[in-house]
Parts: structure tokens; C-alpha cells; sequence
């Protein structure tokens, strides 16, 4: 009875050993491809390391966004960043450059020393829960890049640029820069131009 019993372990096992040897990734010397299209594991392993994405709020597309909508939007930042700087078309003005730090994204605003308007400049996305209108988030492939937005015009290195109109009836175009690092979305950078 022993015998049949080590037998027909030996025997699943054997079995289960070729399984293995079959499987779509094995053929693929051991490791699944991320990147293959139309794999739902290979989907599932893209969104297992990915906490569940939250939109980047519409904030962030609107230059005259200020500190007060930010806060509004997200509530109070984890830090908030000050420095002063000249103001670049008077250098006897002083502007203020405020930064506000949030999980995975930050945002950063110049305030006028002419009259306290504030002014969004940058956006800056470096944690994977945040996804833009375009369906990409930090942590995404080029490949996933390429698909939402095609070919770029302009690439320099590690660093992917997109340009997205004005849309009708908006004086409001969105610069990306998508900043690569092993071929994957590092940092996403934002910048609403006012036309």
C-alpha cells in the first residue's frame, strides 16, 4: 500500500512538473512579460503593485489655481514649502514660490509679489495612486504611455514630452513630461499654459 502511495505522489508530481513546463511564461524563459497585450495576468501583475488609483484632481489642469483651492480640494497638505525669488520680468519684486507636498503629488504655485495672484506652475505626480485623465499613472510602461498618447515629438533621454491642445472653447493647453526610470513612469510632471 506504501508503494502505490509514493507512486501516485511521484506520479501527480511528475504532472504537475510538466504543467509547469507548459505554462505561457515558462515559454518565455521563466518570467512573465508585463507588457503582452491581451494578458489578463500579465495585467493583473501591472496593477498588483499599484494601490487603487484616484484621478489627479481638475485643479491641477487650471493654471489660476491657487493655495486656498488646493486645500479646498485635498485638505491640508503634509508640508508646505516657501522660497522667495525675483520676479523674473521685475527683479525689484519678490515672488513667493509655495509648494504643497501630498502623498505622491505635489504642487507648486508662484504668488505675485506684484498684486497676490497666485499662479499654478508645476504639478509633480511621483506615487502610483494618482492616474491622469489619460488613463497613466507613475509606475506605467512606455508601452502603456504609447498606447494613451502615441508617438511624442519631442523625447530626450528619459524624458517624454506631450502637448495637449486647448480644447474648444478653453485658452488652457496641458504640457506632460513623463520621466522614465528601467522603462517605467517615474514622475509625472503637469503644467496648465494659460494661451
Amino acid at each position: 500500500m506504501l508503494f502505490m502511495t509514493i507512486t501516485v505522489s511521484a506520479l501527480l508530481l511528475l504532472f504537475l512538473g510538466s504543467c509547469v513546463l507548459l505554462s505561457p511564461s515558462s515559454a518565455e524563459g521563466g518570467q512573465e512579460n508585463p507588457d503582452r497585450v491581451g494578458s489578463a495576468e500579465a495585467e493583473d501583475k501591472r496593477s498588483a503593485g499599484r494601490q487603487k488609483t484616484m484621478p489627479v484632481p481638475d485643479i491641477a489642469f487650471n493654471p489660476l489655481t491657487g493655495l486656498d483651492s488646493i486645500k479646498a480640494e485635498l485638505g491640508e497638505p503634509v508640508s508646505i514649502e516657501r522660497k522667495e525669488r525675483e520676479n523674473r520680468h521685475n527683479p525689484e519684486t519678490i515672488d513667493t514660490v509655495i509648494t504643497c507636498f501630498y502623498p505622491g503629488i505635489s504642487f507648486t504655485i508662484q504668488k505675485s509679489g506684484y498684486d497676490g495672484r497666485e499662479f499654478l506652475m508645476a504639478v509633480q505626480i511621483t506615487g502610483n495612486r494618482w492616474e491622469i485623465p489619460e488613463g497613466v499613472s507613475v509606475g506605467d510602461s512606455r508601452n502603456t504611455l504609447l498606447d494613451s498618447f502615441g508617438e511624442s515629438a519631442r523625447v530626450e533621454d528619459t524624458r517624454v514630452y506631450y502637448e495637449r491642445p486647448a480644447e474648444a472653447g478653453s485658452n488652457v493647453a496641458i504640457r506632460y513630461l513623463f520621466i522614465f526610470s528601467d522603462e517605467r513612469i517615474a514622475r509625472i510632471e503637469i503644467s496648465a499654459l494659460l494661451l
